[in-house]
Order: structure tokens, then C-alpha cells, then sequence
């Protein structure tokens, strides 16, 4: 004996829908007398787990198909936010570029004015690492060395010895300088020392223009695009404050709408007439999307004012394969299952990467 509950009740209208019976008076068919399948047999008919398929079937289809609708409504609502923030960003002529940069200029302050000894600005090109630095220290009056381009170990010996007195040194570009173990070992004893004083040393048997140890109360900043995953490496980081500056596509069109919104060589009805341009022809997928390509593209419209859109697009029309891909299994009604095998044929990469670049889109 079987009752006829709420949940029975549903499935069967369920059922009965897919079947495409919509007016059906179930509790003067349905017999509690019966067990269930001979319920679904006497009212469905004795196809009824046919039915049943079909209805799962429908169930992921509704639901793939609410999915791809959700995620063109969560596209749309993030294109229009956009397109807000720039209005206001253009409406307003002291927006704040710093704000974008708030957490690393305070790094910076601290290593500048001697509350900490090191700071590492991780991350990838074109973001500002440099320019907000360099910024910082000279806005608060922080005496600082810049230097690009240490070659060897006993070269950033002599240069931290040379610059050895409370300074702010500033080495830009040393994902070479951090892969070298004698470097490092050099960097760690002039980062930290259990006691007050960092010495610094270089024991060799050959004469040497400089002392082979030196007291060391200067403090370091290092700006790179990546830290080797070495043991030394990590002590390293260990001893330093570190933050990775990573922007998505929408702060980045945001960082340089702030940029155009100043005359600089070009006008600002120039420059912001040039990002309008730059959005409209851009998206995640595009190679190399940073404020180096935005100058790149200023620098074309200065350099050829007639034919600069042409130029530009040879630069804005290089794509990321692989988020481009992305995008339309993302966008597809295919069930997750699908896209992954999707994706694997036509990267040749697997579940992993699939995630990997998924995240880098969200």
C-alpha cells in the first residue's frame, strides 16, 4: 500500500507533462493499493521508465540552459558596471590612481621609512609595479638607489656595499638576481640577522677592493614578475614582506581610463577617445592586455593620426587561444563533460588546465 504524498504526486504530473498530458485528474486514477511501479504502469503506461529518461534528460538541459543564461546575464551586468564606473571615472578629473596601488605603497612606505627591510612586488608586466614605486619613495621624500640588470654575485655584493648606509636600494627585473644560490646567500645576510646588525660578507683568499664584511643598514625593494621555486627562494620571501599585484581585464580598462582622464603629449579628449577604441576591440582573450599596450597605442596615434585604428589592431587583435576557446565551451549548453572533452581536443591540454584558465576568466 502505497499513499499518494506530495512528492509521489509531483513526479507523477512530471511525467505525465513530458508525456504531454497536462489535464489529468490523478487521485481518481491513482490506486493506494497498488505499489508504485504498478501505479506508474496503470497511469503512465508500461513505457513509464522511458518517461523517467526523458524527464532526467530534460532536467539537464533546463538546467545547462539556465546556467549558460545565468552566466550571459553575469557577463552583461559586469559589462554595465563597467561601463559605469568608466562614466564616472571620465566625469571625475581627481579620481585616485593610487587607490588601485593602496596595499603595495603602504609596503612601500614601511620598507622606505624603516619599519620593515625588504619588499617584494611580484607581478606580471605592464601593471605599474615600477612606476608606483619609483613614485612612493620620491613623493615621501625617501632617498632611494634604482638599479636594473645586477650581472653577478660578487657585483651585487660590491653594490650593496656601495650603497651599504640607509638607503632604500630598488632592483627591478632580478628574477635572474633571486635564481642564483650565491646571490641569495649574499641577499639573506643582508635582509636579516638574529641580532641587531646585518653583516654582509664575501670570504675569499683573493685581494678585493672592498672589505670582505661590511655592516648593512640599508633596506631593499625588489620588483619581479616571478620568484623561482627554489629552498632559497622561500627563505627569501620569508624575510621580506610580499604581495602579487594582479588586476582582472575590467580593473585594468578601469586603471587606464584614470590614465587618459590627464593630458600627457596627447589631449584628454585624445586619450580617452583612444581607450573607447581600446575597450571596444578587446577582451580577456587579448595577448598583452596591459598599460604598456595602452601607451603603445597613444604613442601610434601620435605617430600616424589617420591610420592609427589599423595599427592598434594588430596589437588588439592578438588572442589568448586558449580563453578564447574557453569562452565559447563556457557560453556552449554542453554539459560540463562535454566542454572538458571539447577542450582537450582542441588544446591538447587536460582537466587541470581546463580549471586553470577557467579561474584566470572569473
Amino acid at each position: 500500500m502505497v499513499e499518494l504524498t506530495k512528492k509521489i504526486r509531483k513526479e507523477i504530473e512530471n511525467l505525465l507533462e513530458v508525456k504531454g498530458i497536462t489535464d489529468f485528474d490523478l487521485d481518481a486514477h491513482y490506486d493506494d493499493s497498488l505499489t508504485l511501479e504498478e501505479n506508474y504502469s496503470h497511469i503512465l503506461g508500461e513505457d513509464w521508465r522511458k518517461l523517467k529518461e526523458l524527464e532526467k534528460s530534460k532536467i539537464k538541459v533546463e538546467e545547462k540552459e539556465f546556467e549558460s543564461e545565468q552566466l550571459k546575464r553575469l557577463e552583461d551586468k559586469t559589462r554595465k558596471d563597467l561601463n559605469k564606473s568608466i562614466k564616472d571615472i571620465v566625469k571625475n578629473y581627481d579620481s585616485n590612481i593610487n587607490e588601485y596601488y593602496r596595499i603595495p605603497i603602504q609596503f612601500i612606505k614601511s620598507v622606505g621609512l624603516g619599519f620593515n627591510n625588504a619588499f617584494i612586488y611580484l607581478g606580471s608586466q605592464g601593471l605599474g609595479k615600477t612606476f608606483s614605486t619609483l613614485q612612493t619613495l620620491e613623493k615621501n621624500n625617501i632617498t632611494f638607489v634604482y638599479h636594473s640588470g645586477i650581472s653577478t654575485p660578487y657585483a651585487l655584493y660590491k653594490f650593496l656595499y656601495e650603497n651599504r648606509k640607509n638607503k632604500v636600494i630598488v632592483f627591478d627585473d632580478v628574477a635572474g638576481l633571486i635564481s642564483n644560490e650565491e646571490s641569495l646567500s649574499v641577499l639573506l645576510s643582508a635582509l636579516y640577522s638574529p641580532v641587531d646588525k646585518r653583516i654582509v660578507s664575501w670570504k675569499t683568499s683573493k685581494k678585493m677592493d672592498i672589505p670582505q664584511e661590511y655592516e648593512f643598514t640599508s633596506r631593499i625593494i625588489f620588483i619581479t614578475n616571478k620568484i623561482p621555486d627554489t629552498d632559497y627562494a622561500k627563505v627569501i620571501m620569508s624575510r621580506c614582506l610580499v604581495y602579487n599585484i594582479v588586476f582582472s581585464y575590467n580593473q585594468k580598462l578601469q586603471l587606464m581610463y584614470h590614465i587618459a582622464n590627464t593630458s600627457n603629449g596627447v589631449s584628454r579628449e585624445e586619450r580617452l577617445r583612444i581607450m573607447d577604441f581600446i575597450k571596444d576591440n578587446s577582451d580577456e582573450a587579448t595577448e598583452d592586455f596591459d598599460l604598456r599596450l595602452q601607451q603603445k597605442i597613444e604613442n601610434l596615434y601620435r605617430f600616424d593620426i589617420i591610420n592609427w585604428k589599423d595599427l592598434a589592431l594588430a596589437l588588439l587583435n592578438k588572442k589568448n587561444d586558449k580563453i578564447t576557446i574557453l569562452k565559447e565551451l563556457l557560453i556552449s549548453r554542453d554539459s560540463v563533460k562535454m566542454q572538458l572533452q571539447n577542450w582537450s581536443e582542441r588544446t591538447g591540454l587536460g582537466r587541470r588546465m581546463y580549471f586553470y584558465y577557467k579561474n584566470i576568466l572569473k
